[in-house]
């Protein structure tokens, strides 16, 4: 079988929840999270969990995947594809990792279209004003 392996050093006397790998570039929220699908208990040591455990969260992070389409630009929150196209809140659906909708992605989200559009619009009034005279 070929494969890419990664090793890491890991202090054994440290818990497993507290010192995730930096080496594996995710956040302590989606580490506790592997743990915890995974059903290994946060407060265990390095040097006490067994070879099963850790095989099974490595195999969970090789069939974890991601979809990012980039069709929307994260900074107007305006479409790629139709301009003057505008998403914020649910349309988006963005889901956290506890599985419920990110409240805070939305009101992140609104905020930074409605001054997106806010600017778009007061350009466009100055534009029009100018034609004007």
């Amino acid at each position: 079988m070929v494969g890419l392996y990664l090793v890491l050093y890991i202090p054994q006397k440290q818990k497993v929840a507290g010192s995730y790998p930096p080496e594996l570039g995710i956040v302590k929220r989606f580490w506790k999270y592997l743990l915890n699908r995974e059903g290994i208990d946060e407060d265990i040591l390095w040097a006490s969990i067994s070879s099963n455990s850790l095989m099974s969260v490595a195999a969970l992070l090789k069939q974890c995947s991601f979809i990012i389409k980039g069709k929307i630009s994260l900074k107007t929150m305006e479409s790629r594809i139709k301009s003057r196209l505008f998403f914020a809140g649910e349309v988006l659906n963005v889901d956290g990792i506890t599985g419920g909708f990110n409240f805070q992605n939305a009101w992140s989200g609104g905020y930074i279209a409605g001054t997106s559009i806010g600017k778009m619009a007061a350009t466009s009034a100055s534009s029009l004003e100018k034609q004007a005279m």
